[in-house]
């Protein structure tokens, strides 16, 4: 007997075997072993299993019974064969020859019925099966390559700038771009007859000298020689033309022509011209110092300013380095900015003085020839450095004054509620007494806004939870308050407010804590006083006074209330444009709430 044909590759053939009768598999496995093959079977009994083998370790070609055990063959096959990692050869007992075309659809290498001679002859089939496989597979990647080179010799056709044409020596086209068509203005019915002789009819009254362009094209389709020449239109149109053999190795099959569209070439070159005569223009004329340097941080090119700033003559700049105009720190500061840029890519601003006057430069890559290079301009600031040196004196005059001005009502203030105390120190009436006291915590709330704003950087708010941390401390003083016996509790976001907007509020907080204080804990009663200041989700401020105590009179409307103290609440509030509530469940709780006027609106 002789032994299966060799595979293409050394080793033993690995072969997946996915069959669960035990008896085919023993008569398979003993086929091979008795003609001597070379080969390692690795057996599943599942379609699951088969899966998963296939997949940890792909064999060389699969046997595959057709019912195997968890479904079809037709579950785990490919279309077309040459796609998958490893051919599929499927088998089946006697009478399962009707699957035998769904089975090859769907992407089997081949369907076999077994039986004792197919049995025998399966190891000299199955290398011929993976053979022809292999075959298969290295046709269609041939075919793929192929249509991918003709592909991007299409697509390089498309793409390039000039018209290309090929004749063959029959006078017929082989290949042309839309760009010649659209270079010469064929029209279409004339390109689809894939005729020279129709081209060249159509292109004839378009030239300036169509019997010389004619000969010429009937005298080098004949040559294996290269030509250029230049080609007028009539209309003003210039082509330059590159005309080439086509050759097949020796054989000379015909001509290919390219033309390029000189008129854009010229277009380009008076566009550069323009463009250059306006670059003349800004150098000459441009109020900023421009300069430009190479990837060594010499001298290219200077804006015509530079002569008046440094002193020399342009052309005695060109070509040298920073250390040739500027003393050797500036030039040092200079240089190193400069190789930052050049060696980063990064854009640098930075400020010189140079002969007592004042620069700033920014500076950034630029690509000369495929080089980083450097360019940039320089602004004198020397009047603007001199203006905001000025202003920024003048503004610190005005915090001084305005820090005075804010000591000096504060003292005032102090001055007013010292008068009140000396006041109430000579009235017996005790409602008096009361009446100046209370005078007096007004005065400090807002003598208090005026220390906070002098004793701050910014001259324009004041930092409300200092503030009335300060006023709280103030108030309990002036009541003598005992904190063993009434409480404080205190939840302040960081939120500040401008001067007009903050003395109201002080008052605010002044009368509703005050107003705690007096009337919530009567008869030594204990009890607590929560504060929470805090933002919105749309921006505006709450504050929120909350007792404990005896609670606020039952039927009693607060906006219409004798009290002297609720009427300023009522009236600071309408003031900031806030609006107030009373909360009475569980004491007392005033909930106020105020936007802060906007810088359009004041």
């Amino acid at each position: 007997m002789s032994t299966p044909e060799r595979r293409d590759v050394a080793g033993p053939l690995r072969i997946l075997l996915g069959e669960d009768d035990p008896g085919r598999t023993g008569a398979i496995r003993e086929a091979f072993r008795d003609s001597k093959s070379n080969a390692e079977i690795e057996t599943v009994g599942s379609l699951g299993e088969f899966r998963v083998l296939a997949a940890a370790r792909p064999p060389d070609i699969a046997i595959l019974d057709a019912d195997l055990s968890g479904g079809e063959a037709l579950t785990v096959l490919r279309a077309p064969p040459e796609a998958g990692p490893f051919p599929i050869l499927v088998v089946s007992g006697p009478g399962g020859e009707g699957r035998a075309e769904a089975v090859l659809r769907a992407g089997a290498i081949d369907f076999i019925v077994l039986s004792p001679c197919i049995l025998a002859a399966l190891p000299f089939l199955v290398p011929r099966v993976l053979r022809e496989w292999r075959l298969r597979l290295a046709h269609k990647r041939n075919l793929e390559a192929l249509a991918a080179s003709e592909a991007s010799l299409q697509a390089i056709l498309q793409s390039t700038a000039d018209g290309v044409l090929a004749v063959d020596r029959d006078g017929r086209v082989l290949y042309y771009n839309e760009r010649f068509v659209e270079m010469w203005q064929i029209p279409p019915d004339v390109i689809t007859t894939q005729s020279d002789a129709a081209l060249l009819g159509s292109i004839r009254d378009q030239l300036t000298d169509p019997d010389g362009f004619l000969a010429k094209v009937a005298a080098l389709s004949a040559s294996t020689e290269e030509d250029f020449d230049t080609i007028h239109f009539k209309d003003g149109r210039v082509f330059d033309r590159v005309s080439r053999p086509l050759l097949v190795g020796t054989n000379h099959r015909g001509r290919v022509w390219s033309f390029s569209d000189v008129g854009d070439q010229i277009r380009t070159e008076e566009a550069l011209r323009e463009s250059e005569g306006i670059f003349r223009q800004l150098m000459k004329n441009s109020p900023v110092y421009i300069f430009f340097k190479d990837e060594k941080d010499r001298v290219l090119r200077l804006s015509d300013n530079f002569e008046k700033m440094l002193g020399l003559p342009l052309d005695d700049m060109l070509g040298k380095g920073m250390e040739d105009f500027y003393p050797a720190e500036t030039a040092g500061k200079m240089i190193e900015d400069d190789f930052q840029v050049l060696r980063t890519g990064s854009r640098i601003e930075s400020d010189e003085e140079i002969g007592g006057r004042h620069y700033t430069t920014i500076k950034f890559p630029i690509l000369i020839e495929g080089k980083r290079s450097l360019a940039g301009f320089t602004i004198d600031i020397t009047d603007r450095t001199l203006m905001e040196k000025n202003l920024r004196a003048s503004l610190r005059e005005k915090d001084v004054l305005l820090q005075e001005i804010h000591h000096r009502v504060k003292n005032n203030m102090q001055v007013i509620s010292s008068l009140f105390s000396i006041q109430s120190r000579h009235t017996q009436n005790a409602e008096c007494r009361e009446i100046l006291r209370e005078g007096q915590a007004r005065i400090r709330s807002m003598s208090l806004v005026h220390e906070r704003l002098y004793q701050s950087s910014d001259l324009s708010r004041i930092d409300l939870p200092e503030y009335i941390q300060s006023l709280i401390v103030h108030l309990f003083q002036v009541h003598l308050v005992d904190a063993e016996q009434v409480r404080l509790e205190t939840d302040l976001e960081p939120i500040s407010l401008e001067i007009n907007t903050a003395v109201p509020f002080g008052l605010i907080i002044n009368e509703l804590i005050s107003n705690a204080i007096k009337h919530a804990f009567p008869d030594g009663r204990k009890g607590l006083i929560k504060i929470r200041l805090r933002r919105g989700a749309g921006g505006e401020v709450i504050l929120r006074v909350a007792d404990d105590g005896v609670g606020f009179q039952g039927g009693l409307d607060f906006r219409k209330a004798e009290s002297f103290g609720l009427k300023i609440v009522n009236l600071l509030v309408s003031q900031v444009r806030g609006v107030i509530d009373l909360d009475r469940s569980g004491g007392t709780a005033f909930i106020i709430t105020f936007r802060e006027p906007s810088a359009e609106a004041k």
